[in-house]
């Protein structure tokens, strides 16, 4: 009777716990196949929660090196404004020389 009831729904599982009299060796096996499922629920839930902790470490991780590698990018664009700014201004200096010899 115990693999039966290992095979029935859980609705079948309560009705035939409905119908038996407490402290039967029928309802002790029924509570034993309720109480093993729950076991099994519990089981399951526990290796979701395992499971979504260890993707939500390997996020964390990925989100470090995504900053790391946006503090680079920043540095990498100061350098490019600073020569860029150099550069305009190494340009205007020759342009006022070049106008100040015409004069």
């Amino acid at each position: 009777m115990a693999y039966e009831l290992m095979n029935l729904k859980a609705e079948e599982l309560a009705e035939r716990l409905g119908t038996c009299e407490p402290g039967s060796t029928t309802h002790t096996q029924i509570m034993a196949e309720i109480q093993r499922r729950q076991l099994f629920a519990q089981y399951e839930a526990n290796e979701v929660l395992r499971r979504a902790a260890l993707a939500e470490e390997q996020a964390a991780k990925a989100s470090e090196i995504a900053a790391t590698a946006a503090v680079q990018n920043t540095k990498y664009m100061l350098w490019a404004a600073t020569a860029a700014a150099a550069s305009a201004a190494i340009s205007l200096a020759a342009r006022i020389i070049a106008l100040a010899a015409r004069w």
